[in-house]
């Protein structure tokens, strides 16, 4: 993904395929995605801003990086993990998550975009084994526990993300 405008129909297609394979629908909160340089980022950040209003919070904004000149399946994989934080904010706020169940979320999230290409992409394979075996305590390891929790309770998008 090397131009603004293939990243922007990436997250549309992303959010698309969230919202009518498993129920997550992000309603009036369509983040923005900006491609950066290998400096700024590891591979991606989200950025979010709450707005306020005598204290009490109106609405949110939230801005995606990610790098450029990425395979599509690799960027899409990111820009799911990343909605995985958009999602988590509209349905946690104000109360804040533990990083590993954060994180593990939001690989959980990635692993379920991806297996919507499971039988056409052998990237998409590769990336989701690679996620599950990711030996990173935050990353892999609050995806196995958020695996697991989808194992006792299903992928209901409010239940698993509260």
């Amino acid at each position: 993904v090397d131009s603004q405008r293939d990243a922007e129909e990436v997250l549309y297609e992303v959010m698309e395929e969230l919202r009518t394979t498993f129920g997550f629908d992000f309603g009036e909160q369509v983040p923005s995605v900006r491609l950066v340089e290998q400096t700024s980022v590891i591979d991606g950040i989200t950025h979010i801003t709450t707005h306020t209003r005598n204290g009490a919070p109106i609405g949110q904004d939230a801005e995606m990086e990610v790098l450029h000149g990425l395979p599509r399946v690799h960027f899409a994989s990111i820009v799911s993990h990343e909605l995985g934080h958009v999602y988590i904010h509209m349905w946690q706020y104000p109360s804040r998550l533990p990083r590993q169940v954060e994180e593990g979320l939001c690989e959980l999230m990635a692993c379920a975009w991806l297996t919507t290409r499971w039988e056409e992409d052998e990237n998409a394979r590769y990336r989701y084994r690679a996620k599950v075996e990711n030996g990173d305590p935050i990353y892999g390891g609050g995806l196995r526990e958020a695996l697991a929790a989808v194992e006792r309770r299903g992928m209901e998008p409010v239940e698993v993300f509260r």
